[in-house]
């Protein structure tokens, strides 16, 4: 068994039963003194737990019980299943090695592993992509080579682009690569199942962008497609709608309200957004119980897009 098994029964015994002895690990593992003192070594310095001796109880007892080690057992078990579910679906990582799997399992305790079927992702939208894509970006952030792409925009058109990647993002389940475009000197987001080919230069990167830079542009505003032109959005929710909406979060400086207005009541959103295509699309998608107020541009593709609907109703 592994170590961070010995430590989840060690913390568990602490926690229920306010104390473990050496002779309770090395019986439920089998292993010697020596090495269930090294494991409790391991908590003191490593995860700062505050474990102490009790010679009154004969046992070892938290002085104070550690944050660092709050619901191990649970949160271990959900990151193992969600990385098996990933791993059963080579779009959301492009390889996983078995063995890596299997040392993870080896962290839960026997009681919560054997509940891991009860608990599933469901990771159902994906778009197919090259794996080789994927691999050719992490050798140009290793080598901080230039990347040649050939790309799709949305409307099938091609273009060549040399770039240097900065950011490889998993997100809504698609691959998306934020790189400093070489031929505007600006940020750009690609869709990896966009890319027609992807070949690594020998040429090193220019360096003409920084990741403060990189870090600002990544948390300019709503969505995956950012902008450094980056205006509020203001989004009103209605009716049973409103209340689902109020338990979301979506963008870390959103503010929120309630009102009402000739609608009736509302939960209003107001967030930085660069570009509109993906908002457009989030709003749409609830119907008659969202309303885009501001900005104006917004608002009337809004309404455009509405408007076109209803002339495909027969």
């Amino acid at each position: 068994m592994s170590q961070m098994e010995r430590i989840a029964f060690i913390d568990r015994r602490i926690r229920h039963k306010g104390g473990v002895r050496l002779k309770d690990i090395c019986d439920h593992f089998e292993v010697s003194d020596r090495q269930a003192k090294r494991d409790i070594e391991y908590m003191r310095n490593r995860l700062l737990a505050e474990i102490e001796y009790s010679n009154e109880k004969r046992c070892y007892i938290y002085k104070e019980v550690p944050a660092s080690l709050d619901n191990f057992d649970e949160k271990t078990l959900l990151f193992y299943v969600f990385m098996k579910r990933i791993a059963e679906n080579m779009n959301y990582l492009p390889i996983i090695s078995d063995v890596l799997l299997n040392e993870l399992s080896g962290h839960i305790s026997r009681d919560y592993f054997q509940v891991s079927d009860k608990i599933e992702y469901d990771l159902t939208e994906w778009e197919e992509y090259s794996t080789e894509d994927v691999f050719t970006i992490i050798h140009s952030f290793a080598d901080q080579r230039i990347v040649h792409l050939v790309y799709h925009d949305v409307e099938g058109n091609e273009s060549e682009r040399m770039i240097e990647s900065a950011r490889l993002i998993n997100y809504s389940g698609k691959w998306y690569m934020v790189a400093w475009d070489l031929s505007c000197n600006d940020f750009r987001t690609f869709l990896i199942s966009r890319i027609v080919r992807a070949t690594l230069t020998k040429e090193p990167f220019a360096g003409g962008w920084g990741e403060e830079r990189l870090k600002k542009h990544l948390s300019s505003g709503f969505g995956i497609f950012k902008s450094e032109d980056v205006t509020n959005a203001v989004i009103r929710f209605y009716h049973q709608v409103a209340n689902i909406v109020s338990r979301q979060n979506w963008h870390s400086q959103q503010t929120t309200l309630n009102g009402s207005d000739e609608y009736g009541e509302y939960f209003e959103i107001k967030l930085p957004v660069g570009n509109f295509t993906e908002l457009l699309g989030k709003v749409l998608r609830y119907g008659a119980k969202a309303r885009i107020v501001l900005p104006t541009k917004l608002k009337k593709a809004w309404e455009k897009e509405i408007r076109e609907m209803e002339k495909m109703i027969e």
